[in-house]
């Protein structure tokens, strides 16, 4: 049977595997409705979520894009990966870091650092490091240094923010790599974690 979008590929996929829409979801990081939407076609699907789908259940990357071939890919061209699950903070008050419903999955051997959560960046203020939109990889507890890239809760809305940590005349400064943007006192500011790396579908780009 030929599908003529991607939604009905992976409507086809999910079908054929025997998972429900939940449970679908649950293995790549998305929302019950996130699913729904990619199967009734009110979204679709980036790159990096075709990869996932892709390497999470051994089908074909080129029958998913744009259904020719065979669904799913033949014994010798699965590559087994272990996946981790990386939750997506969404903000940080006094009882606690907050996650979005969705997460990252990434394969274990690209992380090479503890416990991460991940953070999804707006704006320009860390260009060129990191950009609008990437995902920056953060961990809890990790040593901190003059030059470290770190995750800051500031104000008395515990606003989320990547900057660049300074040690200059005995005090702490926070500086974004974009020199359009005034570096502050980390005096008020919480730090979260520190980033250890950007997550991208094919790689984790260290900073």
């Amino acid at each position: 049977m030929k599908y003529s979008t991607i939604g009905e590929r992976i409507r086809a996929l999910r079908e054929a595997l025997g998972l429900s829409q939940r449970e679908f979801g649950e293995r790549i990081g998305r929302t019950l409705r996130g699913v729904q939407n990619y199967e009734y076609n009110k979204t679709s699907p980036d790159e990096a979520t075709l990869i996932l789908i892709s390497r999470t259940f051994g089908v074909s990357l080129e029958w998913l894009k744009t259904g020719k071939g065979e669904m799913m890919l033949k014994k010798e061209e699965v590559i087994p990966t272990e996946l981790v699950a990386v939750s997506i903070i969404t903000s940080a008050g006094a009882g606690g870091l907050v996650f979005t419903p969705d997460h990252v999955l990434i394969e274990r051997s690209r992380l090479k650092h503890g416990k991460v959560y991940g953070f999804k960046v707006r704006g320009d203020s860390m260009h060129p490091t990191v950009q609008d939109g990437e995902i920056v990889l953060v961990e809890e507890n990790a040593e901190l240094e003059d030059g470290a890239v770190v995750l800051v809760a500031c104000g008395e809305e515990n606003g989320l923010k990547v900057r660049r940590l300074r040690h200059i005349a005995n005090e702490w400064w926070l500086f974004a790599d974009n020199p359009s943007y005034a570096p502050e006192k980390l005096e008020g500011c919480k730090i979260v974690g520190r980033a250890v790396g950007v997550y991208k579908p094919a790689e984790v780009r260290e900073i």
